[in-house]
């Protein structure tokens, strides 16, 4: 599931990702608010805006809200004042930090990168700036990112679902592919292409277990209600 909360106060929207079930996500929406403790920063490549931001991010997070630990992916470069942290499914020694919130720094493609992050179980509450990158998942500027942060560690706000897909590959004989571990966990859409074959593909589409329709196509397309930042765009 993907999941998005509501700022009563400021009408704009911060994103965070699950994929439990949608039972069990509106159960979790509507359980207490804690603040944050951990925060993982998620960014784009460092150019000199996003390091001019981030640096600004931390001093505020430091000197506002002096408990919290902030982390940032395992990465030649991790800025000053960030501790290392490493995805659930590739653990190094030691305790694993649970992660309350995620600050995403860049366009659509970091939030898509976020939540590739944590393959299995939930995803964290997702903030998400915008940094002049073009993106429609993207509620804040990353000016205004002390009054977001405000609003989230006074708990003004309210969590929606949003869905994300496990796709998982068999062979013919349903026996799943050894070389793939597990389910890929997907935000946006799922992709079947031919590839640089120059024919069409003959697609058997299976719902539930039941038979939906055969296609003759270059591939198939399954999206979530989220979609892709072309489908937005394309609707402009």
């Amino acid at each position: 599931m993907f999941r998005s909360l509501l700022s009563q106060r400021s009408r704009s929207f911060w994103s965070p990702f699950a994929t439990a079930s949608r039972l069990a996500s509106s159960l979790h929406a509507k359980s207490p608010w804690h603040p944050p403790r951990n925060i993982l920063i998620v960014n784009k490549m460092r150019t000199q805006p996003v390091i001019l931001a981030i640096d600004a991010f931390l001093e505020h997070v430091h000197s506002t809200y002096p408990g919290v630990r902030v982390f940032h992916e395992d990465r030649p470069d991790i800025p000053h004042g960030a501790e290392v942290w490493h995805p659930v499914d590739n653990p190094v020694q030691g305790k694993q930090e649970k992660i309350d919130l995620v600050v995403t720094l860049g366009g659509d493609g970091t939030i898509l990168h976020a939540s590739s992050l944590f393959s299995s179980g939930a995803v964290p509450p997702v903030l998400s700036f915008s940094l002049g990158t073009l993106g429609f998942l993207l509620p804040f500027h990353i000016d205004d990112f002390a009054k977001a942060l405000e609003s989230v560690f006074q708990g003004r706000a309210t969590i929606l679902n949003r869905m994300r897909l496990a796709c998982t590959f068999y062979n013919q004989d349903e026996s799943q592919k050894p070389d793939q571990h597990k389910d890929w966990q997907v935000m946006n859409e799922i992709a079947l292409h031919r590839g640089s074959s120059p024919h069409l593909n003959t697609i058997d589409i299976f719902v539930d277990g039941q038979h939906l329709t055969e296609a003759v196509s270059d591939g198939l397309i399954v999206s979530t209600p989220t979609g892709s930042t072309a489908y937005s765009l394309s609707a402009v």
